[in-house]
């Protein structure tokens, strides 16, 4: 297995670059500004879009291709919560379990477990987490006349 190939910066920066063979490398995708629920979300999953997808696209980390992801993101999302929610009907967790082998039924912590465990996987590639946001490198705004008035009257 072969590298992998450098990035238009690397060659730039190595002095190397040469439009002829180097130009249209990779895909550039523009971040979006506003991105809303898809239609077909449930209330609750749409809910939770616009609680979490604003902060990704102020980030910068959401494009126009990601969508359909997301999507799936949330729809496992609902679906956990659903699980979740017919749980916790139950007055115990023991009687849910007596339930369970009563009437053998498919168990819904697995499924819960098994879709938030999809929804968290998702949001780990968007540097969502905890976890995926200490792998990451994000690049620091640019300063513009604004931050510089904020620094003067001593807000920013």
């Amino acid at each position: 297995m072969g590298r992998s190939p450098k990035s238009i910066e690397e060659h730039i920066a190595n002095g190397t670059y040469k439009p002829s063979r180097h130009d249209g490398r990779g895909v550039s995708l523009e971040p979006l500004e506003k991105l809303p629920a898809p239609i077909n979300l449930s209330k609750r999953a749409a809910e939770k879009w616009e609680e979490v997808v604003p902060a990704m696209l102020s980030a910068g980390l959401v494009s126009v291709v990601d969508v359909v992801i997301l999507k799936d993101a949330f729809i496992s999302y609902d679906i956990a919560q659903d699980c979740l929610e017919k749980v916790n009907a139950y007055q115990s967790y023991g009687e849910y379990l007596s339930e369970l082998d009563k009437i053998k039924q498919m168990n819904l912590l697995d499924v819960y477990k098994e879709h938030m465990n999809r929804f968290h996987k998702i949001m780990m590639k968007f540097g969502v987490t905890p976890e995926a946001r200490t792998r990451m490198r994000v690049k620091q705004r640019e300063k513009d006349d604004q931050d510089f008035l904020k620094e003067l009257m001593g807000n920013g």
